[in-house]
């Protein structure tokens, strides 16, 4: 992480402590204004910020609404800047984009359907809680070319370790994609059936670009 991307996390991370969201809305708006791209601050300001956040929950240093409103306030800045660079579809590229069956963190997928959707990518975002057989029965009728899964708590592994095989065992199965940090590395994503993994958001769209060409 660069100095300034260092110093606008720490600024981000402040303003939700304060609680001051306006002012954290302020800080996103004027990094990306100021040359930082989307994938940025993804990766280098909201998911660290967010994991601190996560920590300081655990911890019992913040409450539980502190939590939550830190998390609404990040959400809503992800969809407002992805609206920056969506680009119409291009190059018959679909995702299906949801959290993990059980998982109701919805960060990780958001900002990955954002970044997608700056790089042509057709996205069914399906947020939080979704159950398998819904998850399933959607990625049979729509034929994706990857369905991805984030998954922030470590609880909601066993409901991926069941997708996945589902999800393969489809009559055109999709690429599974899994990620979030429920997973202590990717040795772990493979034994539960990734056939892509990465650590962060914006890994995961660098990685799925490589991996799916448009057509």
């Amino acid at each position: 992480m660069h100095t300034s991307e260092h110093r606008i996390r720490d600024d981000y991370l402040a303003a939700i402590l304060e609680p001051d969201p306006f002012r954290a809305r302020e800080i996103a708006r004027e990094a990306v204004d100021g040359g930082l791209s989307l994938a940025e601050l993804y990766s280098e300001v909201f998911q660290p910020a967010m994991v601190e956040i996560g920590d300081r929950w655990e911890a019992g240093t913040i409450s539980v609404a502190h939590e939550h409103l830190a998390a609404e306030v990040t959400a809503s800045l992800i969809s407002d800047l992805a609206q920056r660079v969506r680009r119409s579809p291009e190059g018959g590229r679909l995702a299906i984009v949801s959290c993990s069956p059980g998982e109701r963190h919805s960060i990780g997928g958001q900002m990955l359907s954002g970044l997608l959707e700056a790089s042509g990518w057709e996205v069914l975002y399906l947020g939080a809680t979704l159950p398998i057989g819904d998850l399933v029965g959607l990625a049979d009728s729509e034929v994706p070319d990857v369905v991805a899964l984030s998954t922030t708590m470590s609880a909601h592994l066993p409901e991926v370790r069941e997708a996945v095989p589902a999800l393969h065992g489809l009559p055109e199965p999709p690429l599974v994609a899994l990620g979030g940090q429920a997973y202590r590395d990717e040795q772990q994503a493979r034994e539960l059936g990734a056939d892509v993994w990465a650590p962060t958001a914006a890994a995961a769209s660098a990685l799925l670009d490589e991996e799916v060409r448009p057509a």
